[in-house]
Parts: C-alpha cells; sequence; structure tokens
C-alpha cells in the first residue's frame, strides 16, 4: 500500500496567534497541488468542524483540543497558553501519523505551513522507501545550541518538524515509549 500525507489542527483560542494557525489551514486547503492521498486530523470538536466547513474529513484524535499527556489536561497555562510547550509541538503530531501507519506503509507529516508547489514526481514514495525508516528536514539557527555537540563552532543544525517521513510502526512507537517514559523531560517550562 502507498503513503499517506498527514496534518492535523489542535489548539484554540487560548493560543494567542490561533487566528493564524487557522489562516494556515484555509491557505493550506486552497493550494492548487494538493498532496494525495491525505489525511486530516483534528484535535478538539471545534476544529474537526472548522475543516468540515472547509470540505475537508478529518479523523478525531481526541474531543478536547490538545493532545492529553497524562498530566492535568485543564492546565493550559504552563507555558505560552498550550499544554507542555517544548515537546508538545512534537509530541501533538505522533498520534496523527501512529494513526496514519496503521493505514499506511509509510506516511509524510507536513505541517500546514509546507505545501507542495508542483505535483509530485514520479517515485516519489519508492525514493523515500530507499532511505531510513526515519527521515526529517534540519534547520540551522545561530541562537539555537545543539548541546549534544562538543565544539560550539560547529553550524547548529537540529531537527525541524515541518516535514517528517515515517516508515513502519517501529520508529514511531520507539518516540512515544520515550515520552511515557520521560514525560516531561524535553518540556521547556
Amino acid at each position: 500500500m502507498r503513503g499517506c500525507f498527514v496534518h492535523a489542527l489542535w489548539g484554540d483560542d487560548a493560543i494567542p496567534n490561533f487566528d493564524q494557525v487557522l489562516d494556515e489551514v484555509r491557505w493550506a486547503v486552497e493550494q492548487p497541488f494538493q498532496p494525495e492521498p491525505i489525511l486530516w486530523y483534528a484535535y478538539g470538536e471545534a476544529n474537526r468542524d472548522l475543516l468540515a466547513g472547509l470540505g475537508v474529513k478529518s479523523v478525531m484524535l481526541d474531543p478536547e483540543p490538545f493532545c492529553r499527556f497524562g498530566l492535568d489536561a485543564t492546565d493550559r497555562s504552563i507555558h505560552y497558553n498550550t499544554i507542555r510547550h517544548g515537546s508538545t509541538m512534537w509530541r501533538m503530531k505522533y498520534p496523527a501519523i501512529r494513526d496514519t501507519l496503521t493505514r499506511f506503509q509509510d506516511c509524510v507529516w507536513l505541517d500546514l505551513d509546507v505545501v507542495l508547489t508542483a505535483p509530485l514526481p514520479a517515485g516519489f514514495w519508492d525514493r523515500l522507501r530507499e532511505g531510513q525508516p526515519f527521515q526529517c528536514t534540519l534547520q540551522q539557527n545561530h541562537r539555537r545550541r545543539a548541546g549534544w555537540r562538543p565544539d560550539d563552532n560547529e553550524p547548529r543544525k537540529t531537527p525541524c518538524g515541518n516535514l517528517i517521513y515515517f516508515r513502519g510502526l517501529e520508529a514511531i512507537d520507539r518516540l512515544l515509549a520515550l515520552y511515557e517514559q520521560y514525560p516531561t523531560e524535553w518540556d521547556l517550562t
């Protein structure tokens, strides 16, 4: 079975820039080149309804607008009005990715601001399958510190979560297990 692209919408107006997030959703839906097949996921009934109003069928992951991490899901004021900011921006993606991988052999997560500018090339999925089962883009930032590097003068390249490729359940299950094992280790709070 071929691969699938994944989008998800989470959050609510407790996030200061949530209007911008909703603008990104509308913008992503209106793009002329849509990746296919694509699965949309929603956290929260309001987000599912918003997607439906845009003509997008989605799978609701949770009736709450945020992923539940095993802590008090009602406390959204920890950092930037988002539950467990830091790991949150990655962790929110993982249930959608995992569900997609139960339906498809592999998938590519796309942040809402990542769109196709042309049709996919022939052999796109075959090319990804030649590489590792987990692949993502790298970002470089002068202020970001890659603490595991002994030489601070090296380029600071870290994984960027805007486009992530997964094949099979092993890598995503390992990441989810790490979150269970170390539930607050990567938070910025």
